[in-house]
C-alpha cells in the first residue's frame, strides 16, 4: 500500500497511507462528530476533502476551476463539454446537475475537473495542469483578513499550476494583476467583446429572456459560434468561455466538428440546482431558487430577475449566511437587497460559526434597519417552515418570489411548490 508521498501528493497534504476504506470530510465536519470519532475507533482513514482531491489530482490531469463567484457553474460546463467532446472526464462540482441526481461522475478517462475553493486556503492542496480563476472578492471573513492577503493566497495557487499548462483568467472580474509574475503557465485572458487585443476569448450580442441566455462567441476578435445556455446572469456566459478555454488544453477546439459539439454541449447544459433555478406554478406565480449568499451574486441575481420578467413585483426571501460575512458586508447587503420590490429576511445561518441565536437574529434585524432605510419594505421572518403560509397574504397574481441564500433556504423552494400543489391540484 502506497503512502501519500509515493503516490505523488502535494508536500503540504498529510503524509499518510490511503486506506482502501475511509472517511472523507468537509471543513464543516468537526473531528468530534460521531462518524469521524466511529471511523478512528474502528481504525479506518479519515481524509479531508481537500486532501483527498489531491491524492485523486495527483494522477490525472487536473483542470482547477477558482474565484469567489462562478466556480461551480464553470466547473459543471467544462467537465460537460468535455463528456460532448468524447474526453470521459472525471467531474467534482459544489452543486447538483439538474436532472441527474448528483454533483459529478468519472468516466475514467485522462482529464479531470475540480471545483476548487480558496476557503482555508484548501486550493493550495493542488497542484492542477491547467485552471482558471475567475474572480477575487473578500467573502471568507473568517479566513482572510484582507483583500491584500486573499489576492496573495490566488498568486500562490497560480503558482502551483504546472509551467505546461495554461492560466485562464477573468478581464472583467479580477484587479490588475501581473500573473505572468506568478506562474510559468501560458496566460489567457477572457472577457466581454472590447476591442482589447490581449483577450483571447470574448463574447458579444447578448441576449436574455425565458427562452435562456443567447450570445456570439469570439476567438481573438473573430466570430467563433452563436451560444445558448439556460436562463440565468450574463456572467455565465464569461463562464462558458472559461470552460471552453480550458477544453481547448485538450482538444482542438477549434475543429468544426469540435465547434458543433460545443454548441450543442453549451445549449443541452441543464444548469445546477440553486443556480437560478427557476419554476413555473401557473396562476401567474413564478419562483427562482438561488445560492445567492454575497453582495454581487445578489446583484447579478435580482438584475437578471428584472430583466426576464419585466414589469413584475419582485419579493425575496433572503437568508444571510455567516454572521462574519453578513457584519462585514452589511451595508452592501442592504444597498443589493433593496432592489427588491418587498423582502424578507431570516436569522443569519452560522455555518461553522459559534455565534448564539441571539446574534444571528441581531444581526438580521440590522440588515433589515439598513434595507429599509433604502426605501424597500422589510420583514422579520423567524423560522422557516412557517414562510409559505406567512407569506399567503403578501404573494399577488404576478409576483416573482426568489429564495436567496446559501444555508437550508432551499427547503422554502420546496415547500412553496408543494404547497401551491396541494392548493392548485388542477396545475
Amino acid at each position: 500500500m502506497a503512502t501519500a508521498d509515493e503516490l505523488g501528493l502535494p508536500a503540504n497534504a498529510p503524509n499518510q497511507v490511503i486506506p482502501p476504506e475511509l472517511i472523507v470530510h468537509s471543513a464543516a465536519v468537526p473531528a468530534h462528530d460521531p462518524a469521524r470519532r466511529l471511523a478512528l475507533s474502528e481504525g479506518i482513514g479519515d481524509l479531508s476533502y481537500p486532501a483527498f482531491v489531491a491524492w485523486l489530482l495527483a494522477n490525472r490531469h487536473g483542470l482547477c476551476i477558482a474565484g469567489t463567484h462562478g466556480k461551480s457553474t464553470t466547473t459543471a460546463l467544462t467537465g460537460w463539454l468535455l463528456k460532448a467532446l468524447g474526453q470521459r472526464p472525471g467531474v467534482l462540482v459544489g452543486a447538483e446537475f439538474r436532472g441527474l441526481g448528483r454533483s459529478g461522475w468519472d468516466e475514467g478517462g485522462v482529464p479531470l475537473v475540480v471545483e476548487s475553493c480558496e476557503y482555508q486556503r484548501h486550493f493550495l492542496d493542488y497542484s492542477p495542469a491547467s485552471a482558471a480563476i475567475l474572480s477575487i472578492e473578500q467573502d471568507h471573513f473568517d479566513c482572510y483578513a484582507s483583500l491584500t492577503e486573499l489576492q496573495a493566497t490566488f498568486q500562490q495557487f497560480a503558482a502551483r499550476i504546472k509551467p505546461s499548462g495554461t492560466l485562464v483568467i477573468s478581464a472583467e472580474s479580477l484587479p490588475e494583476i501581473s500573473w505572468h509574475s506568478f506562474t510559468g503557465a501560458q496566460v489567457l485572458r477572457i472577457g466581454r467583446e472590447t476591442g482589447h487585443p490581449d483577450r483571447t476569448w470574448t463574447y458579444d450580442h447578448v441576449r436574455l429572456d425565458r427562452g435562456g441566455l443567447q450570445f456570439q462567441i469570439l476567438y481573438r476578435g473573430e466570430p467563433w459560434a452563436t451560444a445558448q445556455l439556460p436562463p440565468g446572469p450574463e456572467h455565465n456566459a464569461l463562464h462558458a468561455l472559461a470552460a471552453i478555454a480550458l477544453c481547448s488544453t485538450l482538444v482542438d477546439i477549434h475543429a468544426p466538428d469540435c465547434i458543433s459539439l460545443v454548441v450543442e454541449g453549451l445549449r443541452s447544459f441543464p444548469g445546477l440546482l440553486r443556480r437560478f433555478e427557476l419554476s413555473d406554478l401557473g396562476n401567474n406565480l413564478s419562483l427562482i431558487d438561488d445560492y445567492a449568499h454575497h453582495p454581487t451574486a445578489l446583484n447579478a441575481t435580482i438584475e437578471t430577475a428584472r430583466k426576464i420578467f419585466r414589469g413584475r413585483r419582485l419579493v425575496g426571501v433572503f437568508q444571510p449566511h455567516q454572521a462574519s460575512r453578513t457584519s462585514a458586508l452589511l451595508t452592501d447587503f442592504g444597498q443589493s437587497l433593496s432592489k427588491l420590490d418587498q423582502c424578507f429576511l431570516t436569522p443569519v445561518y452560522t455555518a461553522r460559526e459559534t455565534v448564539g441565536p441571539q446574534e444571528a437574529v441581531r444581526l438580521s434585524e440590522q440588515l433589515c434597519e439598513a434595507i429599509r432605510s433604502l426605501g424597500t419594505p422589510c420583514e422579520m421572518l423567524f423560522a422557516l417552515d412557517p414562510i409559505p403560509r406567512t407569506l399567503d397574504d403578501s404573494l399577488r397574481s404576478g409576483d416573482l418570489l426568489l429564495t436567496l441564500g446559501a444555508g437550508n433556504i432551499s427547503r422554502l423552494h420546496h415547500a412553496f411548490i408543494q404547497r401551491f400543489c396541494r392548493d392548485h391540484p388542477a396545475g
